[in-house]
């Protein structure tokens, strides 16, 4: 996937009097895996990983993300 952040939202917080700037790019690519496995006839694990970059503007943002999970369907 090919995530791009729209508008010109501040990217700037305050905390007391210190100002925290965000140096990262709007455009970020994602990559990633999943599954599903019937356990049962109704019952399934998941899980997926995944990792996202920065691919514009400055600064150097990457990182890692998963889940894992059940579902169950009647």
């Amino acid at each position: 996937n090919v995530w791009q952040r729209f508008g010109n939202a501040s990217n700037t917080t305050r905390i007391g009097g210190d100002e925290i700037s965000e140096k990262y790019g709007k455009t970020f690519g994602e990559i990633g895996l999943g599954a599903q496995v019937p356990i049962k006839k109704n019952v399934y694990l998941y899980g997926d990983v995944r990792y996202m970059f920065n691919l514009s503007g400055s600064g150097d943002y990457s990182g890692y993300r998963g889940s894992i999970g059940a579902k169950f369907t009647w």
